[in-house]
């Protein structure tokens, strides 16, 4: 029997096939996964938590999609990581037009925002959102928004139009990124 064909070692041949397999498999569903989170990311900063409406579809902040609607922070530029930000959709930002998300926000002692109860924070507290989010929405808003909003910069033709539709009207507005690229130096 040649050495190929030994037993041991198509076993190991074939354990180590499997592993591959198993590998390649794993990652090409965490990826469908996350591009999924992603989906329901974008829906509910379009939708359900109607983000733009203050903070503009890119995250840019000032006047929104509603201009009687408050003018929401710059989030392209924030300093907030994951875990405040997630604070903030949950509970608010006190004494700011920012709303809660969370329906066990500023509840009770058990369900403190920035450290406060409801009573502590006074007239502080923000209004409630027009609606709730499940902490499943707010994963899914918060991978969005580091995808494609926190730390992007300037705005680039590119990402209109992949947010919008490619050769929408609207993005024309914006450099392309070859051309802030060269911008930049």
């Amino acid at each position: 029997m040649g050495v190929l064909n030994a037993p041991s070692v198509r076993s190991r041949f074939a354990t180590f096939a499997i592993y591959i397999f198993a590998a390649v498999a794993a990652i090409v569903i965490a990826g469908d996964a996350f591009s999924q989170n992603l989906s329901l990311g974008k829906r509910t900063w379009e939708g359900k938590a109607d983000c733009p409406r203050c903070h503009a579809w890119s995250g840019l902040g000032g006047v929104g999609e509603d201009d009687r609607a408050p003018q929401g922070a710059n989030l392209r530029e924030t300093v907030m990581d994951r875990a405040a930000l997630e604070e903030v959709i949950k509970c608010g930002l006190p004494g700011t037009e920012m709303p809660f998300f969370s329906r066990l926000a500023w509840t009770d002692d058990d369900h403190r925002c920035f450290g406060m109860t409801r009573a502590e924070a006074g007239n502080l507290v923000p209004f409630k959102a027009e609606r709730n989010l499940i902490q499943r929405e707010i994963d899914a808003l918060l991978d969005y928004m580091f995808a494609k909003v926190v730390g992007r910069g300037e705005i680039s033709r590119e990402e209109c139009e992949e947010y919008f539709s490619p050769g929408s009207e609207r993005c024309r507005l914006y450099r392309t990124a070859a051309e802030i690229a060269a911008a930049a130096g």
